[in-house]
């Protein structure tokens, strides 16, 4: 009997020891320590769930770093193009705006996010297009003329089915220098 409690005694042990380190490691993960890996007990009831749990955190970690290189990408590119993205949330709150947008609409971004576009723009025409596109879940176009900016925008608002929700991204596009043309 007392071989049994002893023997009974270092199994518990080592199994307790085990469920402690996979539970260490989860913590780990969940502070963003992706790199973080447990030790598996050789031959130990739980060495299995250790290395399926460290085959998990590379996965984790790979899928994580991947998507931060795409949004760094889409990011770059939303920056750096001519036309104008805004986002907008079904709450109908700006959600994002790219430099473009600021310098046609001369908002900044700073105070352009979490706002809606109503309160943003100041333009009722840009404000329903969006709204329409948002509730009727179809996409809208419209030329807009700022007359505050001394601008013409061809305006594209197309609806967004995401995870986060359902929202519309609008695309700006300036035509007042196809305007001016035009009109010389």
């Amino acid at each position: 009997i007392l071989l049994s409690i002893v023997l009974a005694y270092i199994i518990a042990s080592r199994i307790s020891k085990s469920i402690l380190s996979l539970t260490h490691g989860a913590h780990k993960l969940t502070e963003g320590k992706l790199d973080h890996r447990v030790t598996a007990i050789p031959r130990d009831e739980t060495e299995e769930l250790s290395e399926a749990f460290n085959k998990m955190a590379s996965t984790m970690r790979k899928l994580i770093v991947g998507l931060s290189a795409e949004r760094d990408k889409l990011s770059a590119i939303l920056e750096t193009m001519a036309d104008g993205i805004i986002v907008i949330g079904p709450d109908g709150f700006t959600s994002m705006i790219n430099h473009s947008s600021e310098s046609l609409l001369d908002v900044d971004a700073k105070d352009a996010i979490g706002r809606s576009l109503s309160e943003v723009i100041r333009d009722h025409e840009l404000a329903a297009l969006a709204s329409r596109a948002l509730s009727s879940r179809t996409f809208q176009q419209a030329e807009i003329d700022f007359r505050r900016q001394n601008r013409l925008i061809s305006a594209i608002a197309t609806p967004l089915n995401d995870t986060s929700g359902e929202g519309v991204l609008l695309t700006l596009h300036d035509l007042t220098e196809v305007r001016r043309l035009n009109t010389t």
